[in-house]
């Protein structure tokens, strides 16, 4: 049985975005969210599953998002509709790690005899391996990509000795191979919607490529993914498109490769194919806007995309020159493309980081006046995620912001319970602010685009909450505010 645990917490968790390790978005309620048919499907335990499936075996998928439970007893309850599991291969994230530990602990009492096996991208990194080992409540830690291992984890299970799985012996962790073996995606089948509730999906997520060659210093695809650029084939991947519209009605599709248009020829080749097929969808995906031109728009539009969402990071050059981020934005051309991009009817979501190495008030500023020069249709602020082996967690931890937290104890289990895209980031990197400050800087940012973008009815609305957050930040900061 693949599980994806239910989350009790505040926020809502989500496992596949940040390269499959995980952030948590504000919000306390989780009812509406429920309500909502927006659901994020899991592609690595998907993929996982199809290939067990593919082979002939019987296997269960049970994902938490797609049922409404308030507690764990609500919980077992609904899971003792399904079979009683020999293995149970949970699929965790970094910001929902404690709680599935807190689960499994719960569900070994119910289900003593079950093998517990751990897995999901946030372990690409040896401090959150090594401290899923100090809690010692799983079987097996599975550190590779999930679908190169899958095979041999549910022949062998517990014996398993495979490269980068863990396999707990009395109280110890044994290894036979630590390699963590990347996933060949075209290897991967096209994935089964059927092992998930499909129907309630607002959108269907593919991936034709992993990894990231611009290694961005703050951001988790390169460390979860790498930075080798792994493709499928053309073939593959509108085969795989013609199956989950033809066998699933999938209307609109996103795309989760961390830089869809990379490679520049391959992404002409790929719209090109789609034109050919008579198939109809919408889709979405994240690349890098400078690389394409407006005849590429055009054909993307031709081929379906109508919505792109793009780093431009920030107006920071110092973060440039640390290494934070790639290369300076260069506003013409994006101005260029979000203007093609409207006449084309693509939607554009252009997303900045507020606080990297290198910032100051200044640079926050200019990376707001920026957002509001290019005007793309959808702008995010975001502050910096401190995930566990990046240089930005690096840094932190020899400035003694982060706790050493080895040998391990309560304190990093605490710490881990306060691990998310939300959580509070240590402020090593801008003088004079503190994370207030920086979440009125975030907010400033949200509301002077929102003003912008509204409708009449509710732009005065918009207006003044800004008003109220640039005199918070007047007052806190003694700076003018002047955006």
């Amino acid at each position: 049985m693949f599980l994806s645990l239910p989350f009790w917490g505040k926020g809502l968790p989500y496992k596949e975005a940040g390269a499959g390790v995980g952030f948590t978005r504000r919000g306390g309620s989780t009812s509406r969210w429920y309500r909502s048919k927006y659901k994020e499907p899991i592609l690595d335990m998907l993929g996982a599953a199809t290939i067990l499936k593919s082979e002939g075996h019987d296997i269960q998928v049970y994902d938490a998002q797609f049922y409404k439970t308030k507690d764990f007893d609500d919980f077992f309850n609904h899971l003792k509709t399904y079979e009683k599991p020999e293995m149970a291969l949970i699929r965790t994230s970094l910001p929902t790690l404690n709680n599935d530990i807190r689960i499994v602990e719960q569900l070994k009492r119910r289900w003593p005899d079950t093998i517990y096996a751990v897995f999901g991208p946030c372990f690409y990194s040896d401090y959150v391996v090594d401290y899923v080992k100090y809690r010692k409540t799983f079987d097996l830690i599975i550190v590779s990509e999930i679908e190169t291992v899958i095979g041999d984890v549910y022949e062998k299970k517990s014996h398993c000795d495979a490269p980068g799985v863990y396999r707990k012996i009395g109280g110890d962790y044994i290894i036979s191979n630590p390699t963590r073996l990347m996933s060949d995606l075209e290897k991967i089948p096209p994935l089964d919607y059927s092992l998930i509730d499909y129907p309630k999906l607002e959108r269907f997520f593919l991936q034709t490529s992993k990894g990231c060659p611009v290694s961005c210093k703050f951001c988790p695809y390169y460390l979860s993914q790498g930075s080798k650029f792994r493709v499928k084939s053309i073939t593959r991947a509108v085969d795989e498109v013609k199956t989950v519209v033809s066998n699933f009605g999938a209307k609109r599709i996103l795309f989760r490769d961390p830089n869809f248009a990379f490679l520049h020829q391959r992404t002409h080749e790929f719209c090109k194919a789609l034109l050919k097929q008579p198939i109809k969808f919408e889709w979405h995906c994240e690349t890098d806007l400078h690389r394409l031109r407006p005849d590429d728009l055009e054909l993307m539009s031709q081929a379906g995309c109508t919505r792109i969402a793009f780093g431009v990071e920030s107006a920071n050059l110092m973060g440039i020159k640390n290494k934070m981020h790639g290369k300076p934005p260069q506003v013409d051309i994006l101005k260029e493309d979000i203007k093609a991009c409207k006449a084309l009817g693509i939607e554009t979501r252009a997303m900045y980081i507020l606080g990297i190495k290198g910032d100051s008030l200044g640079n926050i500023l200019e990376t707001i006046k920026l957002s509001m020069e290019l005007k793309a249709d959808i702008s995010a602020f975001g502050l910096p995620n401190f995930y566990p082996g990046s240089n930005l967690f690096n840094d932190a931890l020899k400035a003694g912001r982060i706790p050493i937290l080895k040998p391990f104890n309560e304190e990093a289990i605490g710490y881990f319970d306060a691990i998310s895209n939300q959580s509070e980031p240590p402020l090593i990197y801008v003088e004079g602010l503190e994370i207030e400050d920086l979440k009125l800087l975030r907010d400033l940012g949200f509301y002077t685009n929102l003003v912008r973008i509204s409708r009449m009815a509710s732009k005065l609305k918009k207006m003044v909450k800004k008003y109220r957050i640039k005199k918070r930040l007047k007052k806190r900061l003694s700076f003018p505010i002047d955006v």
